[in-house]
């Protein structure tokens, strides 16, 4: 039984999801998710049931803790989807980013109740709250970290950072590294011929658009090439944070979110994929360029340098003041 709070978050969340209940259907269990969508709606992906139980209105990150109305669509979309839990009697329960799901099911449980740390810290990372909020939420995670009957974490780096942060250390710790099903690339189109790339050196990013992933870092380096005719940086992924400058940029090929299909294509198609985040748990996009053998040129930070092998698949920075590596990757 997996739970979360729904498609609309997007990104890597959502991967995660589609990836773990795939495959652990495929071993024979029974796997809902539970997320938002249609109220009383219901749909199967596979041998994968799909259950939605209300829509929650989508607000910018950086006014949800301030918007009464949204917390309450929150909260009352949060106790339906306990109690739809409660009702098809779950042998097991996951929370895939300890948020008010997680507390619900602690006060209502009726089975074990797991939490896999995902995104908890990239929230105030991405948005920066106020301290005063931000120590409300690290004391309302702490508490449910510490209640769960186990706790997963995808990489090891990313759980000594929780575990300094929140000075906790649970017994039931197990690290999960994240998974990837390689049968997408086998279908992969011809993406260099399809936008006109035959010629080109490509750099792929592939992440969400915003601070954390380290876009306008991005923007910076791909304005150090700008009169290389030669190269050009591929960015695919939402964008949650407007950045003006990457449309008019003329060595960045912004294609948005894209079919999983193509993205692979990409993966394969590109000559390096650089992901300069500040703050990762357990980045797919590292361990999927990783699969399709690209050279990776990635930030030396929290969830990043589990997965890189620096000057073996890949060069982790050690600072951002050393872009020019990538200069001397591309020679």
């Amino acid at each position: 039984m997996l739970y979360s709070k729904g498609k609309e978050e997007g990104g890597g969340l959502v991967t995660y999801l589609e990836n773990i209940s795939k495959a652990m259907a495929d071993l024979g269990h029974d796997v809902t998710v539970v997320t938002s969508g249609p109220k009383n709606g219901m749909y199967y992906q596979g041998n994968v049931r799909v259950a939605q139980v209300g829509d929650v209105e989508t607000l910018s990150k950086k006014y949800q803790l301030f918007n009464p109305f949204y917390l309450l669509r929150r909260i009352s979309y949060m106790l339906r989807a306990t109690r739809y839990i409660l009702k098809i009697s779950s042998d097991i329960a996951e929370s895939a980013d300890g948020g008010f799901e997680q507390l619900f099911l602690l006060f209502f449980r009726k089975c074990p109740v797991v939490a896999r740390l995902n995104g908890t810290v990239a929230f105030r990372s991405s948005v920066r709250l106020p301290r005063s909020i931000s120590r409300l939420v690290e004391l309302f995670e702490r508490f449910c970290l510490l209640k769960s009957d186990g706790v997963i974490s995808p990489t090891r780096s990313y759980w000594e950072y929780i575990s300094g942060l929140y000075k906790i250390s649970p017994k039931n710790l197990s690290i999960i590294p994240n998974g990837i099903r390689m049968n997408q690339s086998s279908i992969a189109p011809d993406v260099r011929q399809k936008y006109g790339l035959q010629n080109k050196k490509l750099v792929l990013y592939c992440a969400t658009l915003e601070w954390r992933k380290g876009t306008d870092i991005l923007i910076r380096l791909a304005d150090r090439f700008r009169y290389r005719d030669d190269l050009t940086f591929v960015v695919l992924g939402k964008m949650k944070s407007r950045y003006n400058s990457l449309e008019k940029s003329r060595n960045i090929l912004y294609l948005g979110h894209r079919p999983s299909d193509e993205v692979f294509a990409f993966y394969q198609a590109c000559d390096l994929f650089f992901t300069p985040s500040r703050l990762e748990a357990g980045p797919l996009n590292v361990i999927e360029a990783i699969a399709c053998g690209k050279p990776i040129l990635g930030s030396n930070v929290v969830g990043v340098k589990d997965e890189i092998e620096d000057r073996r698949n890949g060069l982790l920075l050690r600072s951002m003041t050393k872009m020019m590596y990538l200069t001397n990757l591309k020679k």
